[in-house]
């Protein structure tokens, strides 16, 4: 029953990571652009030019490092409430009270 419960909160979250780690990539490879667009829709200035340079700053994403720490965080987030959930049923299963 363990099992059943952890393999399916596993590939729930699997997905999720996925695309979670997929949007956030394009929105931290597109920032600078949105973050442009935003500020000519609204007609304000969130970061000034002057003081915050967007185009200079240096970030990289590597995308395996993006999807194995969610992944990993994703197996962790999951095993705590499967494994109540699967005692729960376990404990239903022979009569005792949850």
């Amino acid at each position: 029953m363990l099992l059943t419960f952890a393999v399916q909160g596993v590939l729930i979250g699997l997905a999720g990571t996925l695309l979670g780690a997929l949007l956030g990539t394009l929105l931290a490879d597109n920032l600078q652009s949105l973050v442009g667009a935003l500020e000519h829709l609204l007609g304000t200035q969130f970061l000034d030019a002057r003081v915050y340079y967007m185009s200079d700053l240096p970030a990289y994403v590597e995308g395996i490092d993006v999807l194995g720490c969610a992944a990993w965080r994703s197996c962790c987030a999951r095993w705590r409430p499967c494994t109540g959930v699967a005692r729960g049923a376990h404990r239903a299963r022979r009569g005792l009270a949850a």
